[in-house]
């Protein structure tokens, strides 16, 4: 029971979410956003939409920063086409949070004036079900909204989907940015920084054909470059990368996200790929992800370092090699 999902888009790319509209991703300078990269919905009618694993509850956290007077959606909660709930901020004067079950039914509202052109990192604890339900909220680690009662507005007694930004119906609005996003389906996730690690050498397998160059070399863009890569059309074979270490002071690290921008052209041979995480002389693979025909970002979440079956360290992250295996 741990992380879910978590982006802090510091590949540069939006790649990992399944859906959106106008959504851009941009430098964090003058914004107090976490990182080097964080996602722009400043404007109306964006959003980002995330499939995940059907389920009646789950924690989230993200920095947030609202800009201009109509600040709105903010995050929706959707099984299917459903609508099953949201957050929004009520645009000036009163900047306040709202939390809804279906479209106009409004459960609770904070109190905390969020303004624009400020950061804030929100909290949410949120449960599908009828007395039991929840809604639970806070800025800045301090609650703002915690309900408890009826959050099911339907049959549906799950979501599947997950949305930063408008509401179709409800609001056209978004003009925020967003950092940090976190699914956890266990805890509350608190103030967590997520960090990118990149390739910076040669690993023990260079088994790939590189576009120009060291195999390394072609892996380590941010934003992640089509142009620039490694490729095979043989089964079984892996290349793989020594990486950057983490940065700063690190208190605790929650899970390692491997990640891989891929696709196929032709009829290879090779159809899935296997994330490689490499600690103490062996490969740990991940299960097979089936390579699309067009670039999209392939992840492999870790929350125990698989030669340990434990918590990572700091120091099991910078003993890392990263890399990808090609297979059936």
């Amino acid at each position: 029971m741990a992380r879910e999902f978590i982006d802090g888009f510091e590949s540069g790319s939006d790649d990992l979410w399944d859906a959106g509209s106008g959504a851009t991703i941009v430098s964090t300078a003058g914004l107090d956003m976490d990182g080097d990269y964080c996602l722009d919905l400043a404007n109306n009618t964006e959003y980002m939409e995330k499939d995940i694993t059907a389920d009646d509850e789950m924690y989230f956290a993200f920095r947030y920063r609202p800009v201009g007077t109509t600040s709105s959606g903010i995050i929706v909660f959707r099984n299917g086409t459903t609508l099953i709930g949201y957050l929004k901020r009520d645009p000036d004067p009163t900047n306040v949070l709202k939390a809804y079950s279906s479209l106009f039914n409004l459960l609770d509202t904070g109190t905390v004036d969020l303004d624009q052109a400020t950061t804030y990192l929100i909290e949410i604890y949120y449960k599908v079900a009828d007395s039991g339900g929840r809604f639970v909220v806070k800025v800045d680690g301090v609650t703002d909204i915690d309900f408890t009662g009826d959050t099911k507005p339907t049959a549906d007694t799950q979501f599947n989907k997950v949305r930063l930004g408008y509401n179709i119906v409800a609001t056209g609005y978004t003009n925020a940015y967003f950092d940090n996003f976190i699914m956890d389906n266990a805890n509350w996730i608190s103030k967590t920084s997520i960090q990118a690690i990149l390739p910076t050498g040669i690993g023990n397998s260079s088994n790939w054909t590189p576009s120009a160059g060291a195999n390394w070399s072609c892996v380590d863009e941010r934003p992640p470059s089509d142009a620039d890569n490694v490729q095979i059309n043989a089964v079984d074979t892996t290349d793989t990368y020594a990486a950057g270490d983490l940065v700063g002071t690190v208190l605790q690290v929650k899970c390692v996200q491997l990640e891989a921008h891929a696709k196929y052209e032709g009829a290879p041979v090779p159809t899935n790929l296997k994330l490689v995480a490499r600690r103490s002389g062996t490969d740990y693979l991940s299960s097979d992800k089936l390579v699309p025909s067009s670039f999209k970002t392939l992840y492999d979440l870790r929350s125990t370092d698989p030669s340990t079956s434990s918590p990572w360290t700091e120091s099991g992250v910078n003993a890392l090699e990263i890399g990808e295996r090609s297979a059936a």
